[in-house]
């Protein structure tokens, strides 16, 4: 999968929605958005949490859930240590944001709206270009 940032966002909440009472950890996170990264608890206990450090897959999750944080789509506690245990927790905002459109679905739409937009400003005065230019020859040369 070509990792869209939207995407992710949306993976995320999904995942999170799909869980038992809206929460998953940090771990249960990474491994349901990529499968094929698997963190081992021995590199968890090694590195204190860091071990996410290693790939840079499970880094682009927590920049994700840093931001859905910031934007109070979840929330989580950040000074529960090791890291890998934290309980990130969706909020009512990001269970109506994933139900009704989502990340990726509002980018989209909101760049067909812009394509839309941009068209219309531009047909608009040629369509009234031709209609007075057709007035105008009309008014010059009647019929006979």
């Amino acid at each position: 999968m070509k990792e869209n940032p939207l995407k992710l966002h949306d993976l995320i909440l999904q995942n999170l929605i799909n869980n038992d009472y809206g929460m998953a950890t940090f771990k249960e996170l990474i491994e349901s958005i990529f499968p094929e990264v698997k963190i081992k608890e021995e590199d968890l206990k090694k590195y204190e949490g860091m071990a996410f450090l290693e790939n840079v897959k499970p880094l682009k999750v927590i920049g994700a859930l840093y931001h859905l944080k910031q934007e109070k789509y979840i929330d989580y506690n950040e000074t529960t240590l090791p890291v890998h245990n934290t309980n990130v927790v969706i909020t009512q905002k990001g269970m109506i944001k994933i139900m009704t459109i989502g990340f990726y679905k509002e980018y989209k739409r909101n760049i067909w709206n812009y394509r839309i937009e941009r068209y219309s400003k531009i047909i608009t005065p040629l369509i009234a270009l031709s209609a007075f230019s057709l007035a105008l020859y009309n008014y010059l040369y009647p019929k006979k």
